[in-house]
């Protein structure tokens, strides 16, 4: 489900956001919150948000290093993974998810290469990566995956925001903070 809730800054999305992530933490059956945040000068910066969520879920601190990061996410993700019935394996989903946002697996580690896929079957896998660790992690406690200021996000992370909100099955609330001008850019954002 994805519920997105629009305002001019300063009418209080991010407090309603602070609010209902309180709230989920004193359930009896306590809600998972992952939090990603668009900044305004991420125009460049392709899916910001979820580098902030992901690090967050595998706590992989700015400050490790490549072999620490991707030690965390594989291991995450193995972890994660490890009753579900995907296909793909945990090191290439990790792969997946951790290319883009800078985390590279090592030499030799089983994730093959993907380094002559083109943009569309990267962008694909990704976004199928997303998925399963989403769906997993919604199986194992239900989740809210909030995205603050959307209206700065890149086209990339908008898709994705769109994709999960269609095809993520589970226990998963995913809301997302914007200013009006997100219509702007998507007029159909959410129909």
């Amino acid at each position: 489900t994805l519920v997105t809730v629009l305002g001019q800054a300063g009418v209080g999305k991010s407090r309603l956001l602070r609010e209902l992530a309180d709230r989920a933490g004193t359930l009896e059956q306590p809600v998972a919150v992952r939090l990603g945040n668009c900044p305004a000068y991420g125009a460049g910066l392709a899916y910001w948000a979820l580098a902030e969520v992901v690090r967050g879920t595998f706590d992989i601190a700015d400050t490790d290093d490549a072999s620490t990061a991707w030690s965390k996410l594989s291991r995450g993700i193995a972890d994660l993974v490890a009753t579900s019935d995907t296909e793909e394996s945990p090191e290439r989903i990790a792969a997946a998810l951790g290319r883009p946002l800078g985390i590279e697996p090592p030499a030799g580690n089983g994730a093959e290469s993907v380094e002559h896929e083109d943009p569309q079957q990267m962008r694909d896998r990704l976004f199928s990566a997303v998925r399963t660790v989403v769906e997993e992690a919604g199986r194992r406690q239900p989740m809210i995956f909030a995205v603050e200021d959307i209206h700065w996000a890149d086209e990339g992370m908008l898709d994705l925001i769109e994709y999960l909100a269609r095809w993520v099955r589970g226990s998963v609330l995913i809301g997302c903070l914007a200013r009006d001008e997100l219509l702007d850019r998507r007029s159909g954002w959410g129909g």
